[in-house]
């Protein structure tokens, strides 16, 4: 039997807040695959939309536990995705010694009472197996998170090789280091001719401070909606993606990735996030950069690829496609919940 065939799959989503882009790209991937096993799903926010006989998938631990008792009773077959490690998030920002076993408690309870478990990558599998010396992997479904298709379009913009343009999309949040960020590129400035960095952000007065805080020239900091973001992001040769060694980096797959690549952005990226050391293969054009190199090593690696690395854009074009045909593919990630709903 495939889970994924059953007639009566709810989708339970009782917080407003549990969609974003990711999530509600993720939820389409397993709601197509529900449809092509020949199963159907509906979202609900309340738990009396729930029957006994129902599957029930949650995609956030809050959500979870507000179903758990109510599972104790009905013993309906759950499904979960476990988009990050909560304690260890949690602890990074916002530690609270009361909260972290029960955070942790929540997360054994899914991992063991779950029929299936949606996981974002294989460290994410490797990391609660050694953790909770449990045997999930018969389980799991890795699945990395991503939003955004290849646009072909955005690599043939005339000039976007052969301008030095830098670009951050984000929040300004510690663990996105976006103050490293500027750091390394003022150092890039004051080496490279026409070069400049553009911020994409909602905390443009924020970000605006510590640009000026540190001396940096040439850079432009702006909110857009959404809905232009890819196009203002189509705009820059290279988007950076600076992340620490943490295991929440380790076992994650960021978005902005798929966000960057998407566009013909050329990532300037960090070693710490496993999967993309082993599934993001940019061949010559990779700009991976150890995580614990000292700024001015980075900078140099930065400035030797600008000078010596021509990009050839079809070639370039290429090389993204494999991943986008592979890594970031809905079709191959579809059939791959479906081969792995079988119980």
């Amino acid at each position: 039997m495939n889970i994924f065939s059953h007639k009566n799959i709810k989708i339970f989503l009782p917080d407003n807040d549990s969609l974003n882009d990711a999530t509600v790209h993720y939820i389409h991937l397993i709601e197509k695959a529900i449809v092509k096993a020949g199963g159907s799903s509906t979202k609900c926010k309340k738990i009396s939309d729930i029957h006994s006989k129902d599957i029930v998938i949650t995609i956030q631990l809050s959500a979870f536990m507000k179903y758990f008792f109510f599972f104790l009773i009905k013993r309906n077959q759950l499904v979960h995705w476990l988009q990050g490690i909560s304690p260890e998030e949690a602890e990074l920002s916002n530690p609270n010694i009361f909260l972290h076993p029960l955070r942790i408690l929540a997360e054994i309870l899914v991992l063991r009472v779950s029929k299936k478990l949606f996981l974002v990558a294989e460290a994410m599998l490797r990391h609660y197996e050694a953790k909770y010396k449990l045997k999930i992997e018969h389980k799991s479904i890795i699945i990395p998170c991503y939003n955004k298709h290849l646009q072909r379009d955005t690599f043939f913009i005339p000039d976007k090789y052969v301008i030095p343009s830098f670009v951050y999309a984000g929040s300004l949040s510690a663990w996105q280091c976006f103050e490293e960020i500027v750091e390394i590129y003022k150092k890039i400035e004051d080496n490279l001719d026409n070069s400049k960095l553009t911020i994409l952000t909602a905390e443009v007065e924020r970000a605006n401070t510590i640009l000026k805080e540190k001396d940096v020239q040439h850079f432009e900091v702006k909110y857009v909606p959404l809905i232009e973001l890819d196009n203002e992001l189509s705009k820059h040769k290279y988007g950076f993606l600076i992340r620490k060694e943490h295991i929440v980096n380790y076992v994650a797959t960021p978005t902005k990735m798929n966000s960057y690549l998407s566009v013909g952005l050329i990532p300037i990226f960090t070693d710490a996030i496993a999967d993309f050391n082993e599934k993001i293969d940019l061949q010559m054009y990779e700009l991976k950069i150890n995580s614990v190199l000292p700024v001015k090593e980075v900078v140099n690696r930065i400035l030797v690829f600008e000078k010596e690395c021509l990009i050839d854009v079809n070639t370039y074009y290429n090389v993204v496609k494999k991943i986008f045909d592979t890594y970031y593919s809905d079709d191959k990630n579809i059939a791959h919940i479906i081969e792995k709903g079988t119980l």
